[in-house]
């Protein structure tokens, strides 16, 4: 029963709930380049695939293209108020 509820609340059950959704992915910055550049390096979008409790899957362009994979020690949640869509907040390595 307990690790129905965390699951329920875990990062992966959150992305998944938009699978094959549009979300927002804010590349961000790390370190010194926060203060000089800002958080944000750059904004895209893409459609959630699959994600698991390790890693979240996107895809971006025609289906020919390669899927994007982010380990999820690397992805903070938020949302995009502008776009009322789910936002992935991606680290840098």
């Amino acid at each position: 029963m307990v690790s129905l509820a965390s699951e329920r609340q875990s990062k992966a059950y959150a992305i998944l709930r938009y699978k094959g959704r549009q979300v927002t992915i804010d590349y961000m910055h790390i370190g010194h380049a926060v203060t000089v550049l800002g958080p944000v390096a750059s904004t895209d979008g893409a459609i959630v695939v699959d994600c698991t409790a390790h890693y979240v899957t996107l895809h971006k362009g025609p289906p020919e293209t390669t899927d994007l994979v982010f380990p999820l020690n690397r992805v903070n949640i938020s949302f995009d108020s502008r776009h009322k869509q789910l936002k992935l907040e991606v680290t840098p390595t």
